[in-house]
């Protein structure tokens, strides 16, 4: 429901978190992959997905969002 006020027609799936090694073993079936990253100042994850939605390719991407900071 939320999806179709936002106006929305794709649901983006979640998947459960993953380790390093299965991320590894997985990424190459996606055609694009975004990382977020928190100190990155010259491109936001919003203006790169924009760029993609210009785009008549339908791609499998995938967006990666970590843990924030260290561990210390």
């Amino acid at each position: 429901m939320a999806a179709k006020q936002s106006g929305r027609d794709i649901i983006p799936r979640v998947e459960n978190i993953i380790n390093l090694k299965t991320l590894c073993e997985e990424i190459s079936r996606f055609d694009l992959v975004l990382l977020a990253y928190e100190n990155e100042n010259e491109k936001s994850l919003k203006e790169e997905l924009q760029k993609i939605k210009g785009t008549k390719d339908k791609l499998n991407l995938a967006v990666i969002i970590g843990p924030e900071g260290r561990n210390r």
